[in-house]
């Protein structure tokens, strides 16, 4: 990518912007040569400005969550990387229901969950990934998956226009949501159930330990990656 584009990156939004960023800092399994442009945008206003502006200058764009489904080559992505964990990282409760942006961690949002006494969302404890990384590919662990709890996504379409889908119009299947690919996931909304705290976190204690006996959590992984075969879990 020309020096033009870069510079013109730098000016584009109010965020942070990194060029040439080495992909591997970005991604759990700690490889990936450099990135053209990595954005930080603040905001949706900053997300739709670079979807705009890459369509129009036809340049690549991924969006991209916490890096832990994603293997970067050695010679790096060409075009435009965005990030939404540092601007698109806002949740709330409103009664049973959560709303969160696609930046923030699942992590994050299970605990946030657990505090408000409402379950639904342990097993989900433990996965690395953002709300809307496991949007996207219906993330699941422990017999649950993201489709169970989800309720509404909202969307930034090709033209810069946002977009809700409630269920049943959401088309989830095994680890994926079906949407169109040039469209970029802004938030979900999850209806859970009233619980005991405690009752909840022994719950998320339960399954960490067991993510703790099973998977190499102090070395850089993607945790588990292997999509389960029907006839069980790709483990066996």
């Amino acid at each position: 990518m020309g020096a033009d584009f870069k510079r013109e990156a730098m000016s584009l939004i109010g965020g942070k912007v990194l060029i040439d960023a080495p992909m591997r800092w970005f991604t759990s399994m700690k490889v990936g040569g450099p990135v053209d442009d990595l954005f930080f945008p603040g905001d949706v206003d900053e997300v739709k400005r670079i979807l705009l502006h890459a369509r129009k200058e036809k340049i690549p764009l991924l969006i991209l969550g916490k890096g832990t489904n994603l293997i970067v080559r050695d010679k790096g992505i060409r075009g435009w990387v965005v990030s939404l964990t540092e601007g698109m990282n806002k949740m709330r409760a409103d009664q049973d229901v959560l709303e969160a942006e696609a930046g923030v961690s699942l992590e994050r949002l299970v605990q946030f969950s657990a505090c408000q006494g409402l379950t639904g969302l342990e097993a989900f404890h433990g996965i690395p990934g953002t709300v809307g990384g496991a949007l996207v590919m219906n993330a699941g662990a422990w017999g649950m998956e993201m489709k169970d709890v989800t309720c509404a996504v909202s969307f930034l379409n090709e033209e810069g226009e946002l977009v809700e889908h409630c269920t049943p119009a959401l088309k989830f299947s095994y680890r994926k949501l079906d949407f169109p690919p040039s469209w970029i996931i802004l938030r979900g909304r999850f209806r859970l159930k009233r619980g005991m705290k405690e009752e909840i976190l022994q719950r998320m204690e339960s399954y960490g330990q067991k993510r703790r006996d099973t998977q190499p959590l102090d070395r850089p992984s993607a945790g588990s990656i292997f999509k389960n075969p029907k006839e069980g879990p790709a483990g066996k």
